[in-house]
């Protein structure tokens, strides 16, 4: 019996050694594999900013209330619990203060396992000042229980709902004319015939008369105000007065002084070819009907004799026109585009090779030596 016993002890010893061991060696590994699944899901949710556009063409870093701004943002997380990624989670941001937005939608754009594109429609931002957004910390939560950190992306864009102050300065120069400017506290768009200063908040232009008026000035947010332009003491103005006469049926222009014989050269060279009508136009900031006019027309065909003209189909009078006791000016007319200027167009047609007054009646005189157009103003 004692020699069993002995035999037995050292069995039963490595028995519960070698269980000893195998429990031992079980609970490092699930241990080791434990922490290495922590490290894994300790990183949170992760929002990226994609870009940003402005429908402020041209001007895209300013903006007002009237312009419509997207912005596009990408969550990255592929094990989303939680999504909050809502307006009660998103701030507006001007100068760092959450503002009120009129429009503000939220579109999904994009969804993959592992990412969701988003795009913010933002309009009617309110404040002055640098445009950014916030997503708040819990806007995306992960199975794991971990949060996205709150974020804030400056976007760029100039929030500007002010519209600009200016002042308008008069400088008379030597030639006559004077030169305006116009100041403003902030940098302006172009304004059509006045030029833009170097720093872009300045507008200049030459005036060669007298004029008064209000100029709707923009700056880049596209706020608009007005300037007042007060013009005193510019002396300068052009009036051009020209003769339109017709040769080989071709209308010509010759510039002519007050009250004299239109077309004289051109009839010496050939006698039919008689003054068309007198024309008259204006450079200079004065109104349309500044100057006015009456001409007198002696035609070929006698008196109490209408006509149209040959070249630009204008009706008129042997006598006065438009008529003894009324003025005409650019502004009533009849008008026509001349080399570029919009001239007032009187007088009578001396030039009808078919001796037809254009109405369908023969002319009861054949041509005579002069047609003779005088005019007063």
């Amino acid at each position: 019996m004692h020699k069993r016993k002995a035999i037995m002890l050292p069995i039963i010893f490595f028995i519960v050694i070698g269980i000893g061991n195998v429990v031992y060696g079980k609970y490092i590994t699930n241990s080791i594999f434990t922490i290495a699944k922590v490290n894994v899901e300790s990183k949170p949710p992760e929002i990226k900013f994609m870009g940003v556009t402005n429908s402020n063409t041209g001007y895209e870093a300013y903006a007002n209330k009237t312009h419509i701004v997207n912005v596009k943002l990408k969550v990255i997380e592929q094990n989303i619990k939680t999504n909050n990624f809502n307006k009660n989670y998103i701030e507006i941001l001007v100068n760092g203060v959450a503002q009120n937005v009129g429009v503000f939608e939220i579109q999904e754009l994009e969804r993959k396992d592992d990412y969701i594109v988003y795009n913010l429609k933002l309009s009617g931002i309110d404040g002055n000042g640098d445009l950014s957004i916030r997503i708040n910390k819990g806007a995306i939560i992960d199975k794991y229980g971990n949060q996205n950190i709150s974020t804030r992306f400056v976007l760029n864009i100039t929030i500007d709902n002010i519209p600009p102050e200016s002042n308008a300065k008069e400088e008379k120069l030597h030639n006559g004319k004077s030169k305006v400017t116009i100041s403003s506290n902030e940098k302006l768009r172009p304004v059509n015939a006045w030029s833009l200063g170097s720093n872009k908040d300045t507008l200049i232009k030459e005036f060669p008369s007298i004029t008064n008026y209000d100029l709707p000035i923009i700056d880049y947010a596209e706020n608009t105000s007005k300037a007042n332009v007060k013009v005193e003491n510019a002396t300068y103005i052009t009036l051009g007065f020209g003769a339109v006469s017709v040769k080989n049926n071709r209308a010509t222009i010759d510039m002519i002084n007050n009250k004299c014989i239109v077309g004289e050269d051109r009839m010496k060279n050939n006698p039919i070819c008689k003054t068309e009508m007198i024309t008259f136009y204006k450079k200079g900031e004065i109104e349309d009907d500044f100057l006015q006019m009456k001409a007198y027309s002696y035609t070929y065909w006698g008196k109490n004799i209408e006509a149209i003209g040959m070249s630009f189909e204008n009706r008129f009078y042997y006598g006065y026109n438009p008529s003894e006791n009324s003025y005409a000016s650019i502004k009533s007319g009849p008008n026509v585009n001349l080399n570029g200027n919009k001239n007032l167009i009187l007088g009578g047609d001396g030039v009808n090779l078919a001796n037809n007054d254009g109405l369908g009646r023969k002319a009861n005189t054949r041509i005579n030596s002069k047609a003779i157009s005088l005019w007063d103003f």
